[in-house]
């Protein structure tokens, strides 16, 4: 029963969060509901893992977003992979294994990671709308932003030279 009552405590605070987190009017007050609803869904998952697939997911998803929010990329990371591992059917499978590819990329500066999440996506999804943008991202590792810049400004002047019509005059 105390068990229960902690767990129903627990819930109705993760959705009190949520509520905070859409009228935070501050980054301070974002990233503190942002990292005590983490926090709070991290222990739910852990202590109560006998729950509906349906809230299992939603507390992943909403999990993971704290994650990315708090720039506390190794939770993300556990929430997509528990995604992909227990929802081999669910449609935001790829999603997850884009964005914790992209987490473990930006968040974590874990290239082979990122490289691993990516190569499972276009593997498993190769027609779905995000295995074209894994497919660039995984191309461009470890590539300085600064270098990508340049060579999409170069991109962009040889297109225009391209593009030029002579008109005859």
């Amino acid at each position: 029963m105390l068990l229960s009552s902690c767990r129903n405590s627990q819930m109705e605070r993760i959705n009190q969060l949520d509520v905070e987190l859409k009228a935070a009017l501050t980054t301070e007050a974002m990233m503190a509901a942002a990292s005590e609803q983490l926090e709070l869904i991290d222990d739910e998952l852990y202590y109560f893992p006998e729950m509906s697939d349906s809230l299992k997911m939603a507390l992943l998803v909403q999990g993971a977003k704290c994650g990315r929010a708090t720039h506390q990329g190794d939770f993300s990371i556990k929430f997509y992979e528990t995604i992909i591992e227990d929802f081999p059917n669910h449609e935001f499978r790829p999603k997850a294994m884009f964005l914790a590819g992209f987490v473990a990329e930006n968040d974590k500066n874990d290239l082979e990671k990122a490289a691993e999440f990516y190569d499972l996506l276009i593997e498993e999804y190769p027609d779905h709308e995000l295995a074209g943008q894994a497919i660039v991202l995984k191309e461009q590792l470890g590539i300085p932003l600064e270098e990508l810049i340049r060579t999409f400004e170069k991109n962009e002047e040889e297109s225009e030279d391209d593009t030029e019509v002579d008109f005859g005059e």
